[in-house]
């Protein structure tokens, strides 16, 4: 049957239903419709991460049936008994016959009866689902075990090279190596590690995937850390080649022809989604924002960073040189990130509301059905072109909305500031010595990322929102990132 392990429902047939025909994240749902039932009776469902969303037909029924059901979400269903159009309103009653919500919600590989008589709906669980967290939960142990004997054995081999040592202590020492920063190394592996796990379906689990739309899930922290710790690193090797009085045009060039190098990398890739049709091959993609974004921050960094010991330098007091220093990084990339909402919330995009950055489709009774995106989408239509563009983000599925890229250009100006805030981070590691002085500096940064994240989604409205890449977003995800490195 494919089933392995803790998710083998412990039967092969439920009925004439066999269970090897369920995939990841079904169930099977048996609709019973009793003698008095008016037919046909029209099935309709609504699925919890739909955010102002209509219900949506599924089925017509002129007989009991049974359905395989989604069990990723928690659905709504609806019978009405007219299918006047494909989507009904939440306060659609005309022709509504029951409705149910099942609780609990459904699980994987469960089987459930739905009896429909008598103008109202009856949910009962006929066979239990499987529990996936347990193999989750089996594999996280399996790591920490053996991540704990690993730490063991570093340690037993640690104790025994001291012993060592201590017999021959009037040997000639060897030089010191040059120490990488281990914190920054670590933070790097995380992600990576959390990326591959993602990209590789992250096992389905919900809550491990991406947002449909607003909101922030465990996927969606994996691009912005990768940036930010880029903005991290950014001030520690421009300290290193201003120390060598290397020029600063060199350094310059250097890093247009690294934002190249990463710009063609990312054609290249998009070239597997477009079969190698010049005309269709996506502008937009990770790699294309890494070199945007390095592009800017590293070259405005450039020249904007005073050497080490210069007079501009010295003159300053130490514990406020992470933040003098930067003024005027700082006014270019806050100018940056207030033009990104200026134009996002001002620009008149055709058909639709001013400032409009829901995700379109169904939403709202399908009312700004394809003005998903708003002005980032309506920018790319008009900058790189729909054939250029790649369709298939969560908002497709959920909200059924029209072509949208889930990486647009636009968004790669606010996410310039999010790897400004990173290089932030980098001065607070060249200009504070000592942990103490770092973590202060660390814990203060996400205390005020965090405040602007609460002023700007609950005071101007603006969502927490990776696709569009919103300012709440960037300040949220920098204020992790802040906290996740001082941990580190």
């Amino acid at each position: 049957m494919g089933l392995r392990w803790f998710e083998d429902p412990g039967f092969d047939y439920w009925g004439s239903e066999p269970m090897a025909e369920l995939q990841v994240d079904e169930a099977y749902l048996n609709i019973t419709l009793a003698s008095d039932v008016p037919r046909p009776l029209f099935l309709y469902q609504l699925d919890s991460d739909c955010e102002r969303c209509p219900f949506v037909r599924k089925a017509a029924n002129y007989v009991s049936t049974v359905l395989k059901v989604n069990t990723k979400t928690t659905p709504t269903f609806r019978f009405y008994t007219d299918d006047d159009q494909d989507w009904k309103s939440v306060n659609a009653s005309r022709g509504l016959y029951c409705e149910v919500t099942p609780d609990p919600p459904l699980g994987e590989f469960g089987c459930y009866d739905l009896y429909v008589q008598e103008g109202r709906c009856e949910l009962t669980q006929a066979r239990d689902p499987v529990s996936i967290m347990a193999p989750l939960i089996f594999w996280v142990a399996v790591l920490i075990a053996l991540f704990s004997i690993f730490k063991l054995r570093k340690y037993l081999r640690l104790k025994r090279r001291e012993k060592a040592e201590a017999g021959t202590s009037g040997e000639t020492e060897a030089p010191p190596k040059r120490k990488r920063v281990k914190s920054l190394d670590t933070f790097r592996g995380i992600a990576i590690t959390v990326m591959i796990f993602v990209n590789f379906g992250a096992g389905s689990y919900r809550f491990l995937d991406h947002a449909a739309w607003n909101g922030l899930q465990l996927a969606d922290l994996v691009f912005p850390c990768f940036l930010w710790i880029m903005g991290v690193t950014i001030p520690i090797v421009i300290s290193s080649h201003l120390r060598k009085n290397n020029s600063r045009h060199q350094l310059f060039l250097s890093i247009v022809k690294r934002s190249a190098i990463l710009f063609a990398l990312n054609i290249m890739l998009n070239t597997f989604t477009s079969s190698g049709n010049l005309a269709s091959i996506r502008f937009n993609g990770v790699l294309q924002r890494f070199a945007f974004t390095y592009l800017v921050v590293a070259g405005f960094a450039t020249y904007f960073t005073f050497r080490p010991d210069s007079g501009e330098s010295s003159l300053l007091p130490s514990f406020i040189k992470d933040i003098t220093l930067l003024l005027p990084q700082w006014l270019i990339h806050t100018t940056i990130l207030c033009l990104h909402g200026w134009v996002t919330f001002h620009l008149q995009v055709p058909g639709c509301p001013r400032g409009y950055i829901g995700p379109g489709g169904y939403q709202d009774d399908a009312k700004y059905f394809n003005c998903t995106g708003g002005a980032a989408n309506y920018l790319d239509l008009i900058l790189v072109g729909p054939l250029r563009m790649w369709d298939r983000g969560p908002a497709r599925e959920t909200y059924h909305a029209v072509s949208y890229d889930p990486e647009p250009l636009w968004g790669s100006l606010s996410s310039v500031y999010h790897v400004f805030l990173g290089t932030v981070a980098g001065n607070i590691l060249l200009h504070h010595k000592d942990t103490l002085s770092r973590v202060k500096r660390w814990l203060l940064y996400p205390m005020l990322c965090f405040v602007m994240t609460l002023y700007l989604v609950h005071m101007i409205q603006i969502p927490v929102n990776k696709q569009l890449w919103t300012s709440s977003f960037v300040f949220l995800t920098s204020g992790i990132s802040f906290v996740l490195l001082t941990v580190l």
